[in-house]
């Protein structure tokens, strides 16, 4: 297995490829889905036949929307599934399209996935690529340290535990209780944007609320989300 030279080597690779058409704050904006599209395809890769021949038998039938996920998604052995015959082998062996496959290949999971993607904007993105001429670079579907993303946990698409919104100004989980957290607060970033609803919680709910023992200063958003994580 390639080690962490490798991953980092071929990391800045990519950020090479996208120099120009994007800046360097906007990378992100190709490589965290790219690394999110290509995990899911090498979690569904060994049953991949079987979703596909699934699908044909009941696609044809009443089965539909919801109902046929949930038929696909056993077959996975998953909480989410693609139905579409490309993967990323078939993708690369058709660079001169490859902007309408990679659409299709979307198009092709679960609609709990197609809404992550919806989030993500990344059709908007593979536009972008196709005219710039850097989208049929295999580089650019590679992965790096991300097996967090698709660990066996209902953040991916088949629970509710995450939830979107601004966790600072729209408490999704108000009343619930967790025994440990697992999260990357806003380091370095500040609360301005949110401070008129993050005060008018602390003075009309008080300690029945996040902030009732009082607001740091504004450019500490980490200890903000602190408070937010305690209550």
């Amino acid at each position: 297995m390639p080690g962490h030279s490798y991953f980092t080597n071929l990391i800045w690779q990519i950020a090479d490829l996208l120099r120009g058409p994007y800046r360097p704050p906007q990378y992100e904006r190709v490589m965290l889905p790219m690394t999110v599209l290509r995990r899911f395809d090498c979690v569904l890769a060994p049953t991949k036949a079987k979703v596909l021949a699934a699908h044909k038998r009941r696609a044809s039938g009443r089965l539909q929307g919801d109902a046929l996920d949930s038929v696909l998604n056993r077959v996975a052995g998953q909480r989410f599934n693609n139905h579409s015959p490309l993967d990323f082998e078939r993708l690369q062996g058709d660079p001169d399209h490859i902007d309408k496959h990679l659409v299709s290949y979307i198009e092709g999971f679960s609609r709990n996935v197609r809404d992550i993607f919806g989030f993500f904007e990344f059709e908007g993105e593979i536009e972008k690529m196709r005219e710039a001429n850097i989208l049929y670079n295999p580089r650019a579907f590679a992965t790096a340290a991300s097996d967090m993303l698709m660990k066996q946990v209902d953040h991916n698409g088949g629970g509710d535990n995450v939830r979107f919104g601004d966790s600072l100004t729209d408490d999704a989980f108000d009343g619930e209780r967790f025994d440990y957290f697992l999260t990357n607060p806003p380091f370095g970033v500040d609360w301005k944007r949110q401070q008129k609803t993050v005060r008018r919680e602390r003075d009309q709910r008080g300690f029945d609320g996040r902030f009732g023992a009082g607001l740091p200063r504004i450019t500490d958003g980490s200890l903000l989300f602190l408070q937010h994580m305690i209550a």
